[in-house]
This record gives C-alpha cells, structure tokens and sequence, in this order.
C-alpha cells in the first residue's frame, strides 16, 4: 500500500503516487505524477487528492 506525503517551497515540484483504489498492493497500477503550482499565494494551502 503507498504512502506518500512531501513539504515542499512555493514553487518547487512535488511528486504524487496513484494507485488502483479496489487494488492497493498491485504495483502495476502504480503512477507517479509530478505536479508544480508555479505562483502561488502566500495564504494558500495546495491539498491534492487523488
């Protein structure tokens, strides 16, 4: 089962695990998505779900 949780600066990269939601120990569902919000304000709090 993945598990995956990052802090990263305004700006930088942070990579997001998906997985199969009914499969969570098949590996071949598994992705890796890098994402970025280049400009983001300073009050913001960014909270990806997938």
């Amino acid at each position: 089962m993945l598990s995956n949780h990052e802090v990263a600066a305004m700006g930088a990269s942070i990579a997001l695990t998906l997985s199969q939601k009914d499969e969570a120990w098949s590996f071949d569902h598994n992705v890796t998505l890098t994402s970025c919000v280049p400009a983001p304000h300073a009050d913001e709090i960014l909270l990806y779900i997938g």
